[in-house]
């Protein structure tokens, strides 16, 4: 099942590559400078303390895993989870909820995945990434700047995710009950992924 995952997104990608698209979408994953900075003094009056965490240990993290310009970017999904796909009898059927696809680059969108798929209560799941990626390359294969970049894309994806929920929180579009368990499991896993970008560009390569 995960290598259909991973199959499928290849194939959109192999799609969407080079799209553009004059509507104007919502960049969820925005975590720019201004963007952080933003969300740090709007939580100064947070009460919760594990989501006041969160914030500090964004604002000393996020800016480490930077993303170099001139990737193949593309339509993304950018949601693709076990909730969003439809298998029946081992075969991906369907996949659901393009709410938050907008255009960027397409190896942040495959580390988007790698992350819902494979984190499991604050462990990540690297058999899993493994298979994903193995079904993703199969249709479509990363450049080497795009596999230099995996790393730095997977441990971005995290930070971002928890940003933009923290962001949404403070403004009353999520519930705090959705942000602490987002920062339980998700953050931790990122924490916890002690391995080094050598052994992962080591384990994740053509």
């Amino acid at each position: 099942m995960l290598f259909e995952v991973g199959k499928f997104l290849g194939k959109l990608h192999l799609q969407t590559e080079g799209f553009k698209s004059s509507v104007k979408r919502t960049d969820f994953y925005d975590v720019s400078y201004k963007r952080v900075a933003r969300v740090v003094k709007e939580s100064r009056y947070q009460k919760n303390l594990k989501i006041k965490k969160a914030v500090f240990y964004l604002k000393e993290n996020t800016s480490k895993y930077k993303l170099p310009t001139g990737l193949p970017n593309g339509a993304m999904h950018i949601d693709l989870k076990p909730e969003n796909t439809l298998f029946r009898n081992g075969k991906l059927t369907g996949v659901v909820d393009f709410d938050n696809s907008y255009n960027g680059p397409l190896i942040f969108d495959l580390a988007d995945t790698l992350m819902w798929f494979c984190s499991k209560k604050g462990k990540f799941d690297m058999e899993g990434a493994k298979v994903i990626y193995k079904g993703y390359t199969s249709v479509r294969k990363l450049t080497i700047r795009e596999q230099q970049s995996l790393f730095n894309a997977l441990h971005r994806v995290f930070c971002a995710i928890i940003l933009c929920g923290i962001d949404y929180l403070n403004h009353k579009k999520l519930p705090e009950k959705y942000i602490v368990w987002t920062i339980d499991n998700l953050l931790e896993t990122q924490k916890n992924l002690k391995i080094t970008k050598g052994e992962f560009q080591e384990i994740f390569k053509e």
